[in-house]
Formats: C-alpha cells, structure tokens, sequence
C-alpha cells in the first residue's frame, strides 16, 4: 500500500463539509491508496456519512469509531494503528484537496528520496475549487538533504501537518503518538517528527483548501483552548530535551515556544475571550519568564514578532494588570473609530470611563494620548528601517546604552517634505522626517496612517507608526535623526533640505526643550543606475553631491546646538573600503551599522564630558 490518508471526523455532517472532504479524497488520482475515517464520538449524522461512503468504497474506504470523544489526536492516533500505508497524509474533515495533490506529492517523494514532502493551502470560505488566498509554506532553502541549516528553517517555519507525507517510519520509529484529549496536538509533536526526516521536498502549488468557518479550531477562542496550546507547547519542549536537540537549536526551539506558547495564546486569549482572568495570564507570563528568562533578546523574536506585540509583551512583563488595561482601552478605541462616535451608547460609554479610570489607577492615566515611554528614540530611512542579517543599529545602540531603544525608521522617507501643497490630502511624502516632526509635535498621525493605508507600505509601517504615535517624547531624553540620502537621490537643493532640517529641529526644542536631538548623517556611497555605481563625491547622479548635504546639515545642527554625528567625513567607509560596510553600496551591513553605533557613542560620550 502506497500512501494511508487519515481522517478524523467529529461533527461535520453539517452544510455538507465532510461530503465535499470525503469525495475529494474518493476522487485522487492516485490508485494504491486508503482512507481511513475515524469518528470520534459524533454526535450528529457524521457517522452515517462514513458508513455510506465504507458502503460505495469498500476498497478504499475504512471506517473506525472512537467510544469517547478523545480529540483530533485521539482519532488521529486510532487511525495509525489501522494505517497500511508506506507514507502517511492527515487531513482535516472539514478541508478538501486537488484531486491530483496526492500524486504529486508522492511522484515528488519517489523522484527524490525524500521521506517528507510538502505543498501549499489556501484560504477559502465556500465550498468551490477556486484558488482562495494561497499561503506559501515552505521555501526552497529548506530542501534537500537536510543539515544543521535547513533544520533551523523548518523548525521556524514547519508548516502544517495536513499539506505534507511522511514515510511511515518517521512516525511509527520515534515511539510517540498525538496527545489525546486536548486541541493543537500537531504542535506537540510535528517538530519531533520532522528532525527524524533525512530528506525534505516541496511542491510550490496550492492543492490543499483550508476552510473558514465559524466552528473551525482555529476560529473559536476559549481559555480551556488556549490552555491546550499552553500543554502542546509544553510538550514539543520537553521532546527537544528528551531527543537531545533543544541545546543544538536552542534559539529556534526558545523562539517557536516563545510564539506558541506566549505570543499566539496571549493575543488570541486577549482577543477572543470576553472576561479576561487576570490570574491565568499572569500566570501565562511567570511560566514563559521561568522556561525562557531572556526570550526578549533572542533574534528571531526581535526580527519576526511585530513592535506593537513586544510592545505589549514588555508591558506585562512588569505589570499584567497595566497591559492588559492598556489593552483594552486601545482595542475600544480602535473599534470605536471604526464604528463611529454615533455608536457610542450609554453602556460603550460606561465601559470607556470605566477602562480609562482603571488605567489611572494603574498609573496609566493618559495625557495628549500618549502613553508609551522610550528612553532613546531613532528615526530614519531604510538605512536603519529595514531588518537586515545581524543586529539592527537600534539593537546596538541598546547593547552598548543599557537602554530601551525604538526603531521608528520608515524605508523610502526623506528629510526635506517635498509635498507641501497636498499635505493635506495625505500625498506620499507624508513619511517625511519634516511631517513625522510636525505630528510628534502636534500629537495628530492621522495623515501618515491614511497615506499607509493607501499606498499599501511595508508591512512594518503601520504598527511601527501606530507605536511611534503613542509615545510621549517627554519621557524620551535622546531622538536620533538619521536621513537626506534619499532627499540627496531626488537632488533637491542642499539648502532647501537645510530649511527643512532647521524647521524640524526647532519645532521639536520649543515643545519639548529638555530632549536631546542628535542628527546622524549618512556614510559615503554609490547609488545603482542602468548597472552602473554613480558615486556620491561626483556629479554622476546630479549637479548636488552627497558632501553638500552633510555640511548643510552640520551647518544647521551647530546653528541651533544640537548634536552631530558625522559619519562622511572618517576617513573609513571611503570609495576603497565600500564593500567591506554595505550591502549594495548604500545600505549598510553588520561591521557598516557597528560603525555608525560606535561614532554614535563617541558623541555621546562627548556631550557627557562637556
């Protein structure tokens, strides 16, 4: 027997789910195959359906009853002991799959020797065979005979259960089955299994539909839910001690808990649970502190967990009661912004005062409804905006401060704000340092976020802006401003950027004079034009030079007496040493940002002695 496809069924006889499940595994087009259907103590006509279908397919088709409803791991379980197959397929009872995703899977497995082999899914909610939104699984990096590298990946990026085949042996050789009688047991265990693979390919298409519906797992959020997820996270936890390979992929392994076990259930307990039980979360937040005391300073939950979730993760690290006040109150506000004031009923109402007393009480009373304090604050293009491979420059700035640092970078954005006249109507450079400064000042983001959401900017833009938005910069005693690379691209005039500067630095001294403003000037590069490098000490790119700016900048920052850290002018990324600080002759790389954080060190240094 080629391939064994389980299905667990509990309760999907409804709208015709598991009809439309079952005829698309009855229809494959593949031939040396089974099905094996296990219910798990239905309590609607689900077992009837699969006695019919056992009926009509008597080859192909088995059934199995649970006597007690034991979950999908239980059902799952029962039917690996029937299972005849060489490799295994799991699909839920409310999906469905291309009639050929088994064929070639398997035709992908027998040309490669690969003992697991994975597709894609998409998102749909009808019942149809149109391609919804599809969800790209895996890459290729993570294919192949599989090494110290590639396991790193499919650790981070798994993928599901369902849209992949094992062979047999990985599964029936390490002596573990699916937790019984709890949700998410995949979680427990797919990480255990997949280190047993050799061998890992993938089929870039969608064959697998994943359905949305109101009933699904994944869509119906209670607190004995998320404490199943807390048990599964658990789980894959202890079989990385038990197998040997939490030391080897201790960042990975701590990450993936990280996001299982505290991310994942601490939003989706926020988000889908009417009360709120303040002793389970702070309980959610003292296992997560004693498994892993420095989650917060692994990479990848600095590169792949968004700033307003480690925004609200940091909160309630000291204080469950402040976050999750805070939290409500900017979810009201949120969903009464969407639904309008004329929304806002007697209870709304009660409910809003109630929150914002709370938060008071809390010590979170909010003042021009910022609330959010960050010692060191750093603005600027997509030289210190972007995630690159090693520490970001705000990383090292904390690293070497001891201080919480906000990235509030934006890619693409200027210095010197070249859409005054549609300022108005939200024009694209409403990212620019000159409007940003304008909104720090005046506390109202509202044309920024209306210019994002039209211009569909990089994903990072909105919650960063959002953060940005809520912190109060009298709280904030250092603003690093690093920009004019891209003001220099489009070559406007030195001294217009220079006027820009001096109205941003201005405005921000007289509403807050206590904060010390520190503008960081751009390195010496090349810009890229039809394969050519211009370099920016020539006329190449346009009649202004890089140089230019720097000194119209310096110019102002000692006009005014704010501090400048000149980056140009060291005599170390020069035309010669270029390659050995950037990625592509503008963006820095690691030893480029080590640099810029040093220089910005030495400033301060400087300051402190004077």
């Amino acid at each position: 027997m080629e391939l064994s496809i389980i299905v667990p069924v509990y309760n999907m006889a409804a709208d015709g789910k598991l009809e439309y499940c079952l005829n698309s595994l009855v229809n494959q087009t593949i031939t040396d195959f089974e099905i094996i259907a296990v219910d798990d103590a239905s309590t609607d006509n689900s077992p009837q359906i699969l006695l019919d279908y056992a009926a009509d397919y008597p080859d192909l088709f088995k059934v199995y009853f649970s006597p007690e409803n034991r979950k999908q791991g239980g059902a799952k379980n029962i039917g690996l002991k029937h299972a005849r197959g060489r490799y295994i397929g799991f699909i839920d009872s409310d999906d469905w799959i291309a009639p050929d995703m088994y064929e070639k899977l398997l035709k992908k497995a027998k040309a490669t020797g690969a003992d697991m082999v994975a597709c894609n899914y998409h998102l749909t909610h009808e019942h149809s065979e149109a391609i919804g939104q599809v969800v790209r699984t895996h890459s290729e990096a993570q294919t192949g005979t599989l090494d110290e590298d590639k396991y790193k990946l499919l650790i981070l990026d798994p993928g599901s259960l369902v849209i992949k085949i094992y062979r047999r042996n990985l599964i029936y050789d390490c002596g573990m089955r699916f937790p019984e009688h709890m949700f998410y047991e995949d979680n427990a265990i797919a990480t255990a299994i997949m280190l047993k693979a050799k061998h890992f390919e993938y089929v870039d298409e969608s064959l697998y539909a994943y359905f949305q519906h109101a009933t699904s797992t994944v869509h119906t959020i209670t607190k004995e839910r998320c404490e199943h997820r807390l048990e599964a996270s658990r789980i894959m936890l202890q079989h990385a001690k038990d197998f040997g390979y939490l030391d080897k992929y201790h960042d990975e392994i701590e990450f993936k808990f990280t996001e299982l076990f505290y991310v994942n259930t601490l939003f989706s307990y926020l988000q889908g649970v009417g009360k709120k039980d303040i002793a389970f979360l702070s309980a959610l937040q003292k296992e997560m502190k004693e498994t892993f005391p420095a989650f917060e300073e692994n990479p990848y939950y600095k590169a792949r967990i968004g700033q307003e979730e480690r925004m609200f993760i940091h909160m309630q690290q000291k204080s469950t009661r402040r976050m999750l006040a805070w939290y409500e109150f900017k979810w009201f506000v949120r969903r009464l912004r969407k639904g309008g004031w004329k929304s806002l009923t007697l209870k709304t109402g009660g409910t809003l005062l109630g929150l914002w007393i709370c938060m008071f009480l809390a010590g979170f009373a909010v003042r021009d409804d910022r609330t959010l304090e960050y010692p060191i604050v750093l603005m600027g293009d997509s030289v210190i905006a972007n995630d690159y491979v090693g520490d970001e420059l705000d990383e090292m700035l904390e690293a070497r401060l001891g201080e919480d640092v906000f990235n509030a970078g934006f890619g693409g954005s200027y210095l010197c704000n070249q859409n005054l006249e549609n300022y108005d109507t939200g024009g694209d450079e409403s990212l620019s340092m000159e409007e940003l400064a304008r909104s720090i000042v005046t506390g109202d983001f509202t044309v920024q976020k209306a210019s994002i959401k039209r211009a569909s900017k990089l994903d990072y833009y909105e919650s960063r802006l959002e953060t940005l938005s809520q912190i109060d910069f009298h709280k904030t005693h250092t603003l690093l401003i690093e920009h004019c690379v891209n003001d220099y691209a489009l070559q406007i005039p030195p001294k217009q950027v220079g006027d820009s500067l001096r109205e941003i630095l201005t405005s921000l001294q007289e509403k807050y004079p206590e904060l010390r403003i520190v503008v960081v000037s751009p390195t010496y590069c090349y810009i890229v034009r039809d394969g050519e490098k211009l370099y920016c000490d020539t006329t190449d790119w346009g009649p202004y030079i890089l140089e230019e700016y720097i000194l119209e900048e310096e110019r102002v920052c000692a006009e005014l007496g704010v501090l400048f850290v000149d980056n140009y002018h060291q005599d170390v990324i020069t035309k010669d040493t270029l390659d050995a600080y950037c990625l592509d002759g503008l963006h820095l790389n690691e030893e480029g940002r080590k640099f810029i954080a040093d220089n910005i060190l030495k400033v301060f240094k400087q300051d402190g002695a004077n």
